[in-house]
């Protein structure tokens, strides 16, 4: 019964031993199958943002060739077909100051060059480029090169290439000023700095290694940030963007990097009708999943361990899980908080405690014809017209100083905003002070007045018009007062005379009247003139009333 017993002991423990590592593997695997779902969902998180990130990148680069587009294009239209050589320095400085200013707070440059690669301002004394791609790849029999972005006006964007004019690698754009029969008579370059095309997304990194790049269709590297040399201006026909581009116009790719040999997972997106591609890559050690991958296996073998750290973990899943559904509540609110932001009819905008805007809702963008993306951890300077903005910004700094639950400078008032094309207007105002993230925050909500203004214009107008009609009709009072006046002097006075006269040589005074025919016309006379006095009369006394 003994030897029994203890058999039935051990085969039990070797019973309960097993069903534990049975259970023990089931749940260390349970929690392998977890982590991989966690970072396949982290994965998915990351690579959307990566997409939504390129779209806004696709927006700025586009915009910035557009604007090294336009500048070329003016400058060929201010020349008008002539041959640059031909005319004065200082008209060609003219035109190229006139397009340059307004693109110069965005460092793009133009530049006018001759065919035999000097520089038209310069001369032979400055630098040449006749040996650049983007300068005598339109002077090939066959044209530009397959770098073009529009073949009807023949405008080339080139690979990066150290500047001539500027010491540092820039991007250039080219446009050839051609005569009638064709020949070249001289090449318009607009060129920005490699270093400004991207680095306005230097926030949008959530890692160190989290990388922002743009490549030539011809695998030809333009920008990347940060920037890399082994990447800028090299072909790099096996880099990771290009696992499926350009047959997939948008999507995402995974592998090792050809630069820096770091593995990597991301998003790319065709800049069409750019010959160039975006890409977004994140590092995938960053993301945790090399992590996974190495270890998990170690998780279902080292069962033992699990069964020590069992409520560790359930507890830790738990509060994960937890943390997952307060994000995903925090996302839906955060989507619902743009949605009201975005349809609201007052503009909108949040400083931080450093003055710079993190909120910047739709109507301000329409109210200030700015993006949101533009203005986006920016100072509002941009929105404030010059002889203001010294005073706003006192106001501004004296904020912070008071208790962060305090309300300053909330009752509505009247300041002027300044809009993209330079017109100022009026705004109804009102700041208030918070809190957000244990940090002091400003929330401001403008509304346009310039319907108002131009309506109080317009009554203003209309009251002085008023006025002018009254004096005017005060003035044709007195007139008529002068007037009447005259006629009772004017024509009583010697009526008077005629009735006196005629009634006294009726009464013979001076003399008996011979004819009974006299004294009938001095009555006729008499009567006529008193007739005539009543009615200057009647229209004194009805002037009167």
């Amino acid at each position: 019964m003994m030897a029994e017993r203890s058999g039935l002991s051990t085969a039990s423990i070797l019973g309960v031993l097993a069903a534990g590592f049975v259970a023990i593997a089931s749940a260390g695997y349970g929690y392998y199958a977890a982590l991989v779902r966690m970072h396949d969902r982290e994965m998915e998180i990351q690579l959307t943002y990566a997409s939504q990130t390129l779209k806004a990148v696709k927006r700025h680069v586009s915009n910035q060739y557009a604007l090294m587009d336009q500048a070329t294009l003016a400058i060929a239209e201010a020349l008008d077909g002539r041959d640059p050589a031909t005319i004065a320095p200082g008209e060609l400085a003219a035109i190229k100051a006139s397009v340059d200013r307004p693109i110069a707070s965005y460092r793009i440059e133009t530049a006018i060059w001759l065919p035999d690669g000097t520089n038209a301002l310069l001369g032979p004394t400055g630098p040449n480029i006749g040996d650049r791609e983007f300068f005598a790849v339109h002077f090939e029999p066959d044209g530009p090169s397959e770098f073009v972005r529009d073949a009807h006006t023949g405008l080339v964007i080139s690979a990066p290439v150290l500047g001539r004019l500027r010491n540092e690698q820039i991007l250039p754009v080219s446009r050839a000023l051609r005569a009638a029969d064709g020949s070249v008579r001289g090449v318009i370059v607009a060129s920005m700095p490699v270093s400004s095309m991207l680095d306005v997304f230097d926030l949008l990194r959530r890692a160190p290694n989290d990388v922002l790049f743009l490549m030539r269709d011809d695998a030809m590297g333009i920008a990347r940030f940060p920037e890399d040399p082994r990447f800028i201006g090299r072909h790099l026909p096996s880099a990771l963007v290009f696992q499926n581009y350009p047959r997939v116009p948008e999507g995402r790719f995974f592998g090792e990097a050809a630069t820096d040999g770091i593995r990597r997972v991301g998003a790319h997106l065709s800049l069409a009708p750019l010959p160039m591609v975006a890409g977004f890559s994140l590092e995938t050690a960053a993301l945790r999943l090399e992590t996974m991958q190495q270890y998990g296996p170690f998780v279902a073998i080292g069962a033992a361990q699990v069964v020590v750290t069992m409520v560790f973990l359930t507890i830790a899943i738990g509060a994960m899980r937890r943390a997952n559904v307060e994000r995903d509540r925090a996302l839906a609110r955060d989507r619902e908080l743009v949605a009201v932001l975005d349809g609201a009819n007052d503009a909108i905008v949040m400083l931080d405690e450093n003055l710079l805007v993190r909120v910047f809702n739709r109507a301000a963008e329409k109210m200030f014809g700015r993006r949101a993306d533009e203005m986006m951890g920016r100072k509002i300077d941009a929105l404030i017209p010059d002889s203001v903005r010294a005073r706003h910004e006192e106001l501004m700094r004296a904020l912070p100083q008071g208790p962060a639950s305090a309300r300053v400078m909330s009752d509505w008032r009247v300041v002027r905003g300044l809009r993209e094309s330079g017109e100022t207007f009026p705004a109804m105002v009102s700041i208030s002070k918070t809190v957000t993230d244990g940090a002091p925050a400003f929330l401001a909500i403008l509304r346009d007045m310039s319907e108002v203004e131009r309506q109080e214009v317009q009554l203003r107008h209309s009251l002085d018009s008023e006025a002018r009609l009254r004096v005017e009709a005060e003035q044709a009072s007195r007139a008529k007062s002068l007037f009447l006046a005259s006629m009772s002097h004017e024509l009583r006075t010697p009526l008077n005379a005629i009735i006196g006269f005629s009634e006294a040589m009726i009464a013979g005074v001076g003399g008996p009247i011979v004819s009974k025919e006299h004294r009938e016309y001095l009555g006729h006379v008499v009567a006529s003139g008193r007739h005539l006095l009543d009615i200057i009369n009647d229209i004194i006394d009805i002037s009167r009333i």
